[in-house]
């Protein structure tokens, strides 16, 4: 279980917006956390072990571009130890793109084999970073990013909720969905994408919510939803009027029933480190 905070605006500098969203997530993982911004067509990162106080440190230290397009996540570690290399986001081989991930990518063994065969190099142990260099093989055959998301997603096996960017596709986001939660804040200052509702209250009311299979486009101003045959789809804004103590208790009416439904998710996770177990690998074309 990992944590998301992602945000395209028009003008505004989204950095101080995402890291406090952030910090209401860091219940989702705490062995590290990072920072990407698309700045002047280039992507930057740091990333850093431990609490997000960490980041917050190496981001006053070491500090990131401005900028209107900007993801964040805070990590509990399943593929690859607690590590600075290993932190999220993770960018493909060349830097074009760089994503967040929650979830698990459960061939991502035969991925990274596939992968390496066709020249890709790996600096992480993460099945993140497999998964940013099959969207990055997608898009270097013409495909833009949402068509590449989509494209790669179909050769990989498991659980995720991804954000996306790419140097070559200024002001937009790509997000999708499959048996791990994200949600899309819509505001009239842009659009913003994150693992839970709280993370985005500061900033808007108005949210959207991903099924699994489908997948978003978000620029500043417009978003649009596409279902898991890649046709655009309407929904109507869900509006969130919980209180700041209602938000912090998921919803729920105390804290006991929150952490009673969270149970499976604690347990899943907690047999995922102690077991792996082998499962096929989709058809790979290339």
């Amino acid at each position: 279980m990992c944590g998301i905070v992602a945000a395209v605006c028009g003008t505004q500098d989204a950095r101080s917006d995402v890291l406090a969203g952030l910090k209401t997530l860091e219940y989702r993982g705490y062995d590290s956390a990072g920072m990407a911004v698309l700045h002047d067509g280039q992507i930057s990162i740091r990333r850093k072990m431990g609490k997000i106080a960490n980041l917050e440190k190496e981001l006053s230290e070491n500090e990131l571009p401005s900028s209107t397009q900007v993801i964040a996540h805070t990590r509990w570690a399943t593929h690859g130890p607690p590590a600075d290399r290993n932190a999220h986001p993770h960018c493909d081989d060349l830097q074009d793109l760089v994503i967040v991930h929650n979830g698990i990518i459960e061939n991502y063994l035969e991925l990274r084999q596939h992968l390496t065969d066709l020249g890709h190099r790996f600096s992480t142990d993460t099945d993140t970073e497999i998964l940013a260099n099959l969207i990055a093989m997608f898009m270097r055959r013409g495909e833009d990013l949402h068509d590449a998301v989509r494209s790669a997603l179909k050769k990989a096996s498991g659980a995720y909720g991804i954000v996306a960017m790419a140097a070559s596709e200024p002001d937009v986001l790509v997000v999708a969905r499959m048996d791990s939660p994200l949600v899309i804040g819509v505001s009239g200052d842009g659009r913003f994408a994150a693992s839970d509702m709280p993370a985005l209250l500061h900033l808007t009311r108005e949210f959207l919510i991903l099924e699994n299979g489908e997948t978003a486009i978000l620029k500043p101003d417009s978003h649009q939803l596409f279902d898991e045959k890649g046709q655009p789809i309407e929904r109507e804004l869900y509006h969130c009027d919980w209180t700041p103590e209602e938000a912090e208790r998921g919803g729920y009416p105390h804290f006991m029933l929150k952490e009673i439904h969270e149970q499976p998710v604690v347990l899943a996770r907690t047999a995922f480190i102690s077991i792996q177990c082998a499962i096929g690998t989709p058809e790979m074309n290339g």
